[in-house]
């Protein structure tokens, strides 16, 4: 007799022959998803004299060795087989760096010091083969903002904060470093906001990552959308870095283009609804929704901006600019509402 191992799996077993029954198989196939040894087993039938392992498809198969790298526990593994992936399809170098990218980062929050510049490196890799992309200009300019502490959340600008964390917080911002981060990630914005396309690596939320901060920012109550912790510091940080042009280093000429790069990146996103939706997802209304929350955020940092120059005439243009945005944004609110209850959300 064949003893067969035990393990945690998904199977399945296909054949095609002349009809559905009572019939000698043209060919057939076994699939073996071993969860336990995170392997892949494929045999084959009525091909050969007796049943055959496809150990070439199984072990040289890019897409095969992407997969595998996907169910890693392990950073390291799945990075060896990632790199066998691209040794075996290097046409398929964007999307594999950018699995590299996203498996680097997710370990990157605990030890920002070693594990961010290797990270960056896989996402300049990735750059450079997906040009024409937005999404990695700002997903690098997020990354920036994480050495440069200009988020409207820090210490100078909490109420619970000591005197002494204010102090050493704007210390910080004045750091040269941090300036030059600063400016680093307004250029990749504003880069960014030129770039041709704006595609999302197929590893996260279909609705835009770096928009879906606005939404959760404004309407926190109402509605919440994945992946919005990074996002979320990208724009405040990018708002308390206009205010710092204007209110520190007194360049208004900075501070109003730092500002700008928000409207513009909410502007460029935004989708085109309610021309194109999807009736069932609403995705496009999200994204517009999402895009026009976070020009509302550029406006209202603009509009602080401008207080600050004692510029009163471009500030009370920012203030009313907000205001007539609400009002589109409120149709927004009906129509996702509308999504979310299942009723007729294009009636809005």
């Amino acid at each position: 007799g064949i003893t067969v191992p035990l393990v945690e799996s998904r199977q399945d077993y296909l054949k095609v022959g002349t009809r559905n029954a009572m019939v000698i198989s043209v060919a057939g196939l076994a699939l073996v998803v071993d969860i336990t040894n995170r392997r892949v087993r494929c045999a084959l039938g009525s091909v050969g004299p007796v049943p055959i392992r496809a150990t070439v498809a199984e072990e040289e198969n890019p897409l095969y060795r992407q997969a595998l790298g996907d169910i890693q526990d392990n950073k390291d593994a799945a990075k060896t087989e990632y790199l066998r992936a691209l040794d075996l399809k290097p046409r398929n170098a964007a999307t594999l760096w950018y699995l590299l990218y996203n498996r680097e980062a997710s370990n990157a929050y605990e030890k920002p010091k070693t594990e961010w510049p290797v990270a960056l490196g896989y996402l300049h890799h990735a750059q450079v083969r997906d040009a024409g992309n937005a999404w990695p200009l700002y997903e690098e300019a997020g990354i920036l903002f994480r050495y440069a502490p200009y988020s409207l959340t820090g210490p100078s600008e909490s109420r619970n904060a000591t005197e002494k964390e204010k102090e050493a917080h704007r210390a910080a911002v004045r750091n040269n470093e941090a300036r030059k981060n600063g400016r680093r990630a307004i250029d990749l914005l504003v880069q960014g906001n030129g770039a041709p396309q704006y595609v999302i690596p197929p590893y996260l939320t279909s609705v835009p990552d770096v928009l879906a901060v606005a939404w959760h920012y404004r309407y926190f109550d109402m509605y919440s959308l994945g992946g919005m912790a990074r996002v979320r510091e990208l724009a405040r940080s990018g708002a308390g870095y206009a205010q710092f042009m204007a209110s520190e280093e007194k360049d208004s000429g900075g501070a109003v283009r730092a500002a700008g790069a928000f409207i513009g990146l909410g502007k460029r996103i935004a989708g085109r609804w309610p021309e194109k939706d999807d009736p069932e997802t609403g995705e496009t209304v999200i994204q517009s929704l999402v895009g026009a929350a976070i020009v509302s955020i550029g406006l209202k940092s603009l509009q602080t901006v401008y207080e600050t120059l004692g510029d009163s005439a471009n500030a009370d243009a920012a203030r009313a600019e907000t205001e007539a945005l609400k009002l589109r944004i409120a149709v927004y609110q009906k129509a996702v509402q509308a999504i979310i209850s299942g009723g007729d959300f294009a009636a809005y």
